[in-house]
């Protein structure tokens, strides 16, 4: 197969803002190290044309869990939390982007708050 002339290490780069979003799926899953869980977090943004965002949350840092469940006005306690529960709800997300040595340019979503 041929090797084609083009640059993908930009291709899904949104513009850094803020951003009305809908969360559309939250899965939970094991870490690579078996050690610990992280959640992938899938966003519709509505006025981008429902351009789709992902997110990773680890649980080894869950401040952002936080910050997201908080925005989607979810609950969580101490046992934990059901990410289910924030599925369809809209929140406000920054993006940003930060610039990976393997894979170029990647968004990330450094706040999120209530609509």
């Amino acid at each position: 197969m041929p090797k084609f002339d083009i640059d993908l290490t930009t291709a899904d780069v949104i513009a850094d803002g803020d951003y009305l979003a809908i969360i559309k799926k939250v899965e939970v899953k094991d870490a690579k190290d078996g050690l610990s869980k992280y959640a992938s977090w899938q966003l519709a943004l509505p006025d981008n044309g429902n351009r789709m965002l992902f997110h990773i949350t680890s649980f080894k840092a869950p401040s952002m869990i936080k910050t997201i469940m908080d925005a989607a006005k979810a609950p969580y306690d101490k046992t934990g939390f059901d990410p289910d529960v924030a599925v369809g709800q809209q929140i406000y997300i920054r993006v940003g982007t930060k610039d990976d040595p393997t894979y170029g340019l990647q968004n990330v979503i450094t706040k999120a708050w209530a609509v």
